[in-house]
């Protein structure tokens, strides 16, 4: 089966901040829920790994208020 990609999750967040105001958390962001635990850690590394770039670019925040906390995102 294929994982859900960088690319795939840098395309739902984009959509998604554009329509969305204030902090959301990541998880909001992952697409329907795989049954299969890999596909979740996929999506979850993916949806992460698109958040931090959309950051460095410039067109969105993120943040972690102390550790193990919700990662927050918005569009900036």
């Amino acid at each position: 089966a294929a994982l859900w990609g960088v690319q795939q999750a840098m395309e739902r967040l984009a959509a998604m901040l554009g329509r969305t105001p204030g902090w959301i958390a990541l998880e909001r962001f992952l697409p329907p829920q795989p049954s299969d635990p890999l596909a979740r850690r996929a999506a979850l590394a993916s949806t992460l790994l698109a958040g931090l770039e959309l950051a460095r670019g410039g067109t969105a925040d993120i943040r972690q208020d102390r550790p193990f906390s919700p990662i927050l995102l918005r569009a900036r």
